[in-house]
């Protein structure tokens, strides 16, 4: 009986040791069972299908971007903005001149804004924090002058590009290629490193200037994806373009288990799980008939009980 009684122990010392890579799938399934319970089976509906997947392409894509930035200790919340510009400037490129050029000048404009971003963050050596949400400001104020305080629409025929098959296929290929750069890729190696201690990253020969850069450029190319096909969907730019994406993408990472202060303890499957997880919370909320503003203030709620859950504070002397 002592035996079993200490092998139950161990075991449940070892699962308390590793909660942070066990309680984020938890939390997936319990939400998921909940708002299913909830909703009277609404939340699996077959026409809920389609929403459930536009939502989750949405947040993976941001969540998955944002992890090499995040991972350094950094955060990036321009994102809104950035996506709210690339629909702004897709959209009338499309109605001026070839409706291809959305594509390039939504991703284009989506890097210079993430390389601006770099580039304060990286040598003018201002807070991420500060430095990205001056951005964003910018950014809509900018989206305002260009929409003239209203909206633009697409033409007809593009919204035939949009499909659920080519949103699935474009975020398995992201997926992938983001988990083997960031798990197995130099990028990802030293973004860790760099969250976990700049200095001694940088004394062992990571140039942590370009990585800083290297993040931010991600998740600005990721705004520009994000945006072409938000345009393809709605059909329109408007001003509420990328209304709280930023937010909702980093509580999605906060959720999956990435720590806000970054480090070695950043893996990227927290990008999908949270994804999934901030897709059917969001969504349970809807088919539930949760008011909107009190879906704010349950988002608010969870976003404090996120980071107090995935807040080293052995790393308090390293966060900038």
């Amino acid at each position: 009986m002592a035996t079993i009684n200490n092998a139950i122990k161990k075991q449940i010392s070892l699962l308390m040791s590793n909660k942070a890579q066990w309680i984020p799938f938890a939390g997936l399934v319990i939400i998921i069972v909940i708002f299913e319970v909830l909703s009277g089976g609404k939340l699996f509906a077959e026409r809920n299908h389609r929403i459930l997947i536009y939502e989750a392409f949405t947040l993976v894509m941001g969540a998955s971007a944002l992890t090499f930035v995040m991972s350094q200790g950094k955060v990036d919340l321009s994102t809104g903005g950035i996506v709210a510009l690339c629909c702004a400037a897709g959209a009338t490129v499309s109605n001026g001149g070839s409706p291809w050029l959305c594509i390039p000048v939504a991703l284009g404009t989506g890097l210079l804004i993430g390389l601006l971003n770099g580039l304060v963050a990286a040598h003018l050596k201002i807070d991420s924090f500060i430095a990205t949400i001056a951005m964003s400001f910018m950014m809509k104020g900018v989206v305002v002058q260009i929409l003239d305080s209203g909206s633009i629409g697409i033409p007809l025929k593009m919204l035939g590009w949009d499909s659920v098959a080519l949103r699935v296929v474009t975020l398995v290929i992201v997926c992938v290629v983001s988990f083997l750069f960031f798990e197995y890729g130099k990028i990802g190696k030293w973004s860790r490193a760099v969250g976990s201690n700049e200095i001694a990253a940088y004394q062992s020969g990571v140039n942590v200037r370009k990585i800083r850069i290297t993040g931010f450029l991600i998740t600005g190319a990721m705004a520009g994806a994000i945006a072409i096909f938000s345009i393809l969907r709605t059909g329109t730019a408007s001003t509420s373009s990328g209304a709280n994406y930023e937010m909702d993408t980093m509580i999605a990472l906060l959720l999956g288990g990435m720590p806000i202060t970054g480090g070695p303890a950043s893996r990227y499957y927290a990008a999908v799980v949270g994804g999934l997880t901030m897709t059917f919370l969001s969504n349970g909320m809807t088919v539930t008939g949760i008011d909107a503003y009190v879906q704010q203030l349950i988002r608010g709620i969870i976003f404090l009980f996120a980071v107090a859950m995935t807040f080293n504070r052995k790393s308090l002397a390293y966060i900038k």
